[in-house]
């Protein structure tokens, strides 16, 4: 038996188990995306539902809209949509 053999049950606990990323973390993303892509003035990002809480990416829309960004967030049952645009 292979020694990287992993369960289906323990791949889902660990994904429960699994840190969340939080705001500072989704900005990050989105800077590092923005400067990579300047002239572009648009974005999307998409997480993982289980690795985002709705929250946390409500919190970084409010902060990426006082920086000066339009930003919004979407989700469904599978993921988290972010939405960034900016002047070009």
């Amino acid at each position: 038996m292979p020694l990287n053999r992993i369960t289906a049950t323990e791949a889902s606990n660990l994904a429960k188990s699994s840190t969340q990323f939080d705001k500072d973390y989704i900005l990050d993303q989105v800077y590092q995306t923005v400067k990579a892509n300047l002239k572009n003035g648009y974005v999307v990002l998409l997480y993982q539902i289980n690795s985002v809480s709705i929250l946390e990416m409500e919190a970084a829309v409010r902060q990426l809209k006082e920086d000066g960004y339009q930003a919004n967030a979407t989700h469904s049952s599978i993921s988290l949509k972010l939405e960034v645009r900016w002047p070009v």
